[in-house]
């Protein structure tokens, strides 16, 4: 009676054995299924992010390098929102200005000595100090850019007007300019105060690749920046 009994017992603690082994099997092939299905997921996700964050379309935010007709400013330049957040982190725009090889610079680097060094010219100093400096307000076009037809009127055009729009004088993104011609200047003057939120708006706005009825109307005694308003009125006409 007691050698049934422990058979019994064996019996049964080989059964919860077996039944404990399938259960972990069942248990591992569920995690792995679910980790499968992480993966998949991760990777769809990975191909959207990538097809939404292309170089091309965070630089197409401000520059729209690559879009020159106006079929292509219609399909590719709606505004971005998201786009132009992710532009923003990567300062896109500060490169853009400072650092595009298409726009030349006059800087130097001078090397001076400590306080307590020999001040004769024929002394070299072990502790140099190098002072950068760079002049934002002599940044310049090239004369001489790697393009050729639409893209290098485009992109002549296109630096010129970056230029003009921020001159950065004090080496970050900046519209601020103390000349009298500036675009600064010119929104700001009396006579064109008032309406330089609307001028901005029409700007951004065609930057974006919307039409917008902002023209500029040049006669043999003055110029003039126009805005129409859609029933073929006028916001403003300033000289």
């Amino acid at each position: 009676m007691k050698l049934y009994i422990k058979l019994e017992s064996k019996e049964v603690a080989k059964k919860e054995l077996r039944i404990h082994r399938i259960r972990q099997k069942e248990k591992e092939r569920d995690t792995r299924r679910v980790k499968v299905c992480m993966l998949i997921g991760l990777a769809i996700l990975c191909h959207v992010w990538d097809r939404i964050l292309t170089v091309d379309g965070l630089r197409g935010v401000y520059i729209m390098a690559d879009h020159i007709n106006e079929k292509t400013y219609s399909l590719n330049s709606k505004i971005k929102p998201v786009l132009r957040e992710e532009a923003s982190d990567i300062a896109l725009m500060h490169s853009k200005r400072f650092f595009s090889p298409e726009i030349k610079i006059e800087h130097s680097i001078e090397v001076t000595k400590g306080d307590s060094e020999d001040n004769s010219e024929r002394y070299v100093p072990k502790d140099p100090i190098y002072t950068y400096t760079r002049d934002h307000r002599q940044d310049r076009v090239h004369l001489i850019l790697p393009y050729e037809g639409v893209l290098l009127k485009y992109k002549r055009a296109y630096f010129t007007t970056l230029l003009e729009l921020f001159p950065s004088m004090h080496g970050y993104v900046s519209m601020w300019s103390d000349r009298e011609d500036s675009f600064f200047s010119f929104i700001n003057s009396t006579a064109v105060e008032k309406y330089k939120y609307k001028i901005l708006a029409s700007l951004l706005l065609l930057a974006e690749g919307v039409n917008v009825p902002l023209a500029i109307n040049e006669s043999q005694s003055r110029t003039e920046l126009v805005l129409k308003k859609a029933d073929e009125g006028e916001h403003f006409r300033l000289n």
